[in-house]
């Protein structure tokens, strides 16, 4: 890499950095929260999890995606209901190659299935190759909504909103 943290490069913050400048922890987890989760500091805590915005509910599909847990992308679509003709995980961060996009489609034809990925993976396409790709909307959940609009209000100074 460059030496440099996101965005500038790959490289990521320091824990210890990141939390002697946090407000709050949020934790990103699926339907079920760890079991046994220690957490350092005492920064409130607040759980969201990842809610489809997407219809697929009936739909057959050939899930992909490089993302780092793809188990975790397949396993929402089949909650939101779609049926998943084929699944296919490339590498987090994969550059898809036009034979990749080729050989997506054909298994997409010959599922009788239409194509579906992250929206972080149909971002990293070009333009021209999105055409015919869908991509599932995600939207965040909180746990404890009164919670995030507490912590915002008291530091932002403000009283906190219903």
């Amino acid at each position: 890499g460059n030496g440099r943290v996101l965005p500038a490069g790959p490289l990521r913050e320091p824990l210890e950095r990141g939390l002697a400048r946090a407000d709050a922890l949020v934790l990103l987890y699926g339907d079920e929260p760890p079991a046994a989760l220690r957490l350092p500091g005492e920064l409130p805590c607040l759980e969201v999890r990842l809610v489809p915005a997407g219809a697929v509910a009936g739909r057959r599909l050939v899930a992909f995606c490089g993302i780092g847990r793809p188990e975790k992308f397949f396993a929402t679509l089949e909650a939101a209901g779609a049926r998943l003709a084929e699944r296919l995980a490339f590498a987090d961060h994969h550059r898809y190659l036009p034979s990749d996009l080729a050989d997506l489609r054909r298994r997409a034809e010959a599922a009788g299935a239409a194509l579906i990925t992250t929206e972080k993976d149909l971002m990293r396409l070009p333009p021209d190759a999105r055409e015919g790709l869908e991509s599932l909307p995600v939207t965040l959940a909180w746990q404890e909504p009164a919670a995030l609009r507490a912590l915002l209000a008291a530091r932002l100074g403000e009283a906190p909103h219903g």
